[in-house]
């Protein structure tokens, strides 16, 4: 699949769950993508401020900055806030889903991930 999609970063604190997601969205045909990859929130903020990132997955718990803390930083500043952000989680709720459209997150999804959670998700990007 050719998309305008270039660069994305997997923020994770798992090395395995980084893995996990690039595969799923290579699956899903992002295979001339450039893969960055965070540990945390903090990381990830440094990267984004210093590349031209197209989508940010990022993981809800992680340490030093977690996922609420960094959607928040990047739907904040003028030169991020248009970076779609897709939530990855084990526990999602309905108040927190809310609460993180209401910031802006892009998608909200429920680990365990597969190729077909990213799919619908990667064509309305």
């Amino acid at each position: 699949m050719k998309t305008d999609i270039r660069k994305i970063i997997v923020v994770d604190d798992s090395k395995t769950s980084q893995m996990i997601t690039k595969s799923c969205l290579e699956i899903c045909g992002l295979t001339d993508t450039e893969y960055l990859f965070a540990a945390d929130g903090i990381e990830a903020l440094n990267r984004i401020q210093k590349e031209a990132i197209d989508i940010a997955v990022v993981d809800l718990n992680m340490p030093k900055m977690n996922g609420t803390e960094l959607l928040k930083h990047i739907k904040s500043d003028i030169k991020t806030v248009y970076i779609p952000v897709i939530i990855l989680s084990s526990i999602i709720n309905p108040k927190k889903e809310n609460d993180l459209k209401a910031l802006g997150a892009a998608f909200i999804l429920k680990k365990p991930i597969t190729p077909a959670t990213f799919e619908p998700i990667i064509h309305q990007l």
